[in-house]
């Protein structure tokens, strides 16, 4: 059976690419988690939400595709598909080392309740690990927070 392979997460409000082909993260959310303020529906709003997925995988797996899905999760723990994205197929060699894969996931237009999660797995070889989570919360009220300074 293969080593274990492990993988990181960015959360952040945009991913770009530069010129010189460097990577830019707008908006890193750097605790996985952010207040938002609800609608009168009680979502919150996203415009943009940018993930950075950065996988470590021996050379093991060489041959197979790492999947990446991306997904919300409601306070009752239901999972739910927002969307997915199949990696390069691991390219195989002599030495046993770590190779280093990177995507990145772009959304626009995320409308969900206050307090849902997204996750971020990684499967391969129909091993799957839980690389990433964030999660929404509803920010304090301006009268609440008023109250705590007096």
């Amino acid at each position: 059976m293969p080593t274990d392979f492990t993988g990181h997460v960015i959360f952040c409000e945009d991913v770009r690419v530069e010129i010189n082909k460097q990577i830019s993260y707008i908006g890193v959310f750097p605790f996985n988690r952010e207040y938002f303020e609800p609608d009168e529906d009680g979502d919150c709003i996203l415009p943009k939400f940018g993930v950075g997925v950065y996988l470590s995988i021996p050379t093991e797996y060489a041959g197979h595709s790492p999947h990446i899905a991306f997904l919300t999760i409601d306070k009752g723990g239901e999972e739910k598909l927002v969307t997915e994205e199949t990696m390069g197929k691991i390219p195989s060699s002599d030495e046993n080392k770590l190779l280093h894969g990177v995507t990145h996931i772009q959304l626009a237009g995320l409308f969900v309740p206050v307090g849902t999660k997204f996750g971020v797995d990684a499967t391969i070889a129909d091993k799957t690990v839980r690389i990433g989570l964030f999660q929404t919360l509803e920010s304090k009220k301006k009268d609440e927070k008023a109250d705590k300074l007096d």
